[in-house]
């Protein structure tokens, strides 16, 4: 919270000295709790994040939508202005279609392209793995924002589908 009030321009950089000072003291405190130093760095980085977690889910504002109450969302300031339909509306089947696609067939084929990347790439095997490693988790990212943004879901499965299976083809062969 004290990097946070020092990045958002609140006066007082002795927030951020506090702050990284109390980080740096977690880095030696789990050092000290038998993990090595690689797990007692990720380890400091990672407890802030789950107490941030717990932070937001206590102040979410989680109501029951009210039938009675639907009113479209605006975007505009104006008045004469026309509501937007919300992104989730459709059917359930839609929802399950579009979170195979998200998940599992984007991780497909974005694993596929990093095969692909790794094994046939002009580079040696250290530097294919690293581009590998970089390569997967941001494509998974990439498609599976495609694949939850775009309203015409066949052909996000088809161009996925596809390059899954032409990335590991060109990767096997």
């Amino acid at each position: 919270m004290l990097l946070r009030a020092a990045w958002t321009g609140r006066t007082g950089g002795w927030r951020m000295r506090v702050a990284w000072f109390v980080l740096a003291c977690g880095v030696f405190a789990w050092r000290l709790s038998g993990a090595g130093w690689d797990k007692a760095v990720a380890f400091a980085a990672l407890a802030p994040t789950l107490i941030a977690f717990v932070v937001v889910a206590a102040r979410a504002d989680i109501r029951p939508k009210d039938s009675k109450t639907k009113r479209p969302k605006t975007t505009c300031k104006t008045a004469p202005c026309k509501a937007e339909p919300p992104l989730s509306a459709g059917p359930l089947w839609r929802g399950l279609v579009r979170t195979v696609l998200a998940g599992p067939l984007s991780g497909l084929a974005a694993v596929g392209l990093a095969v692909a990347a790794d094994l046939r790439a002009p580079w040696s095997e250290a530097d294919g793995l690293v581009a590998a490693g970089f390569i997967a988790p941001l494509a998974w990212a990439g498609f599976g924002v495609w694949a939850t943004t775009d309203e015409r879901l066949g052909r996000v499965g088809v161009v996925l589908s596809a390059m899954a299976l032409a990335s590991f083809g060109w990767a096997r062969f």
